[in-house]
């Protein structure tokens, strides 16, 4: 009997020294001041009704939001999340009645070590409206701005950027650029999202401050859709547009730089490395991808230049730009749909509304062909002369204009054939497969002889050019 008390004892005290977690209740509120106190709870909170806060709600204890198809409105600032995880889930709306500042702002830590010390999660039919409805602005601590250890993730919501009574526009995601540090920086997902700007005054995304940002499947509309200063950004899907025109840059060490482009690449005064890397997205603007440097401009107001030569290059040379897929399309008269001021062999990838530079294009791709769609580039000449001959266009190779070297691809059957205008007088032989048929060679210019590909690539074309004729 003892030993079973004993046993009994042991557990008891054991289990009490365990922490129970208990489901917090949910709160229903009605009206500022027992939001107010929930909030200061923490735990679970639902709108009853539509509540205007005159002050700045303060979430520094774990919160999870349903606004229950209401709107919370503060007069400026609606709510500051510093040190706590925040869910909101919809449908509803957070709005700044005056838009000033920001629906949801997020502050991080100043400690290095802090992960995940805030954590923001904005869900499904949430609608936040403000002039920058998300921002990400950084904890002070002796001079020095931090944002550590801040994660921002949104599923589904609708982001709307409002420009402020002074009409300057506001941005719908906005990164501090006092944020510099690259370890433990703050981390933004964008999921099937929608930002836009309904007075037609405000940025997309304005990423200045070191962050890393992934877009899957957003839609971005803005006078530019996305501005990137530092940091990284992946897009994954989706569409990104800019709709200033034309298309604008200005020198600037504390706000934007560029307006009418899809997405603007542009090195921060901070020069820290900036990676742009585009996986697909239909991206459009006066230039739908702008890369363009603005250091080199900047002066003091002496009229010096702010930065050296060197130190210009070497801000340049942080920049890492990856276009893998995509559809780009320029909207404006003389809008390019890629322009690089400084950087090359980017592009490996994607569909454009005119020809990319061939310095822009990555090695191997020696082959341009204008579909229905655009300007495609492939690798290989066999795939490139297959889909200029489904789409009824040239294979052009790049440098090409001017006074190119003809080459005819005839097909030998229904009339089929495919020009090739080249830079060069080197030949490339397409490999051609015909059903129930077996390719022999080529005839040169209707001669007898018939030659092997091999045959083929040896020759070079003068200015006059040649045509090949399959046999088969």
């Amino acid at each position: 009997m003892k030993k079973l008390l004993a046993t009994i004892l042991a557990l008891v005290m054991a289990l009490g020294l365990c922490s129970v977690s208990w489901a917090a209740e949910t709160v229903t509120v009605m009206n500022e001041s027992d939001l107010k106190k929930a909030i200061d709870a923490g735990g679970a909170v639902t709108l009853g009704d539509d509540i205007t806060v005159t002050t700045t709600l303060s979430v520094t204890k774990d919160l999870e939001v349903n606004l229950n198809n209401h709107t919370l409105t503060g007069a400026g600032s609606v709510i500051l999340v510093q040190g706590a995880k925040l869910v909101v889930n919809g449908p509803g709306t957070i709005k700044e009645k005056n838009p000033d500042y920001g629906a949801i702002a997020v502050k991080g830590s100043n400690k290095a070590e802090d992960m995940n010390y805030t954590t923001v999660e904005v869900n499904k039919d949430v609608v936040l409206e403000a002039w920058a409805p998300i921002f990400v602005t950084p904890y002070q601590s002796s001079g020095a701005p931090y944002a550590y250890g801040v994660t921002i993730t949104v599923n589904g919501a609708t982001l709307n950027a409002k420009k402020d009574s002074g009409a300057a526009g506001g941005t719908g995601v906005y990164v501090n650029g006092q944020i510099t540090h690259t370890e433990n920086a703050p981390v933004i997902n964008l999921t099937d999202t929608t930002i836009y700007d309904s007075d037609n005054a405000s940025e997309g995304m304005y990423l200045a401050g070191y962050a890393r940002t992934t877009l899957t499947g957003c839609t971005i509309t803005g006078t530019t859709g996305v501005e990137i200063r530092a940091g990284e950004l992946t897009v994954n899907g989706g569409s990104i547009t800019g709709t200033a025109t034309p298309i604008g840059e200005a020198p600037n060490g504390n706000g934007s730089t560029v307006t009418g482009a899809g997405i603007a690449v542009s090195q921060h005064t901070t020069m820290l490395p900036l990676t742009v890397t585009v996986n697909g997205s239909n991206v459009k603007g006066y230039s739908a991808f702008y890369q363009v440097d603005t250091l080199a401009e900047m002066g003091d107001d002496a009229g010096n230049k702010k930065f050296t030569e060197e130190q210009v290059a070497a801000a340049v040379a942080k920049i890492t730009l990856s276009v893998n897929k995509g559809v780009y399309t320029a909207t404006g008269e003389d809008g390019q749909a890629v322009y690089s001021e400084n950087k090359t062999g980017f592009v490996s990838g994607g569909t454009f509304s005119n020809s990319v530079n061939p310095t822009y294009l990555a090695d191997g791709l020696n082959y341009e062909v204008h579909t229905n769609e655009g300007y495609v580039y492939y690798s290989d000449v066999t795939t490139a002369v297959a889909a200029a001959q489904a789409n009824n266009a040239e294979v052009n190779t790049p440098g090409a204009e001017g006074d190119p070297f003809v080459i005819v691809w005839d097909y030998g059957y229904d009339g089929i054939s495919v020009k090739v205008n080249s830079a060069t007088g080197k030949i490339d032989p397409p490999e051609l497969k015909r059903s129930g048929y077996t390719f022999k060679g080529w005839r040169v210019n209707g001669s007898n002889e018939v030659y092997t590909n091999d045959d083929i690539s040896r020759m070079e074309v003068d200015r006059e050019g040649k045509t090949f004729t399959a046999v088969w």
